[in-house]
Order: C-alpha cells, then structure tokens, then sequence
C-alpha cells in the first residue's frame, strides 16, 4: 500500500458552511475510514479553519484518482472518468522561473 498527502482548501468564505454540512462530513469519512491513515483541519494565520489535509493508503495512484474523481465529482463507482480539464484562473500568479544555464548550451560540438 502507498500513502498519499491530499490537501483540499475551502473557498473563501466557506467556514460557516463548512460547520453546516460538519455532521456530513464526519459520516462521509466513516464511509472511507479504511482508506484514512490520519487527518486534520489547515489553518489560516488567524487560527481559522481553511480546508483540511489527509493522510490516505491505496494500492496505487489510479485508486487515489479514482477515489478523488468520485469525491470532487460525485460519480458513481461504474462511472470512472479518463481525464479531467480545470478551467479558470489561478489563485496565484507565481513568477516564471529562469531556467536558463549556460553549461547547458554547446557551440558546434556535443559535451
């Protein structure tokens, strides 16, 4: 078996909703509970709650996928989804990295 870390944030301004649909929430993780290894809230800087991190255990990525897939989207098990297309803008603007090293260039010879 493989763990993996999943992370989900909340969408801005979701606590109250969040604390709405908790009793959901809790019923849905007894529904995976084998799959759980450990789990938590994340924090903002204030201390408020910001989304939730996991710690899962499967055979192998395509089972981390697909749980994930029917989560996020709800599907049903004999639906198994070949991709997935997110569309919109990011959240941040991160600054293109400079991947330019000189080394790596060679003039009218192979090194």
């Amino acid at each position: 078996m493989k763990q993996f870390v999943v992370r989900a944030y909340d969408g801005e301004g979701m606590l109250d909703k969040r604390m709405e649909i908790r009793p959901r929430h809790l019923e849905g993780m007894e529904q995976i509970r084998e799959h759980v290894i450990c789990a938590g809230g994340l924090l903002d800087d204030t201390g408020r709650m910001k989304g939730s991190m996991l710690v899962m255990e499967f055979e192998n990525r395509q089972q981390l996928d697909e749980y994930l897939a029917s989560e996020l989207l709800k599907l049903p098990e004999t639906i198994i989804p070949l991709c997935a297309i997110v569309i919109g803008y990011p959240a941040e603007q991160p600054q293109p990295k400079d991947k330019w090293l000189p080394e790596n260039v060679s003039y009218n010879e192979y090194k």
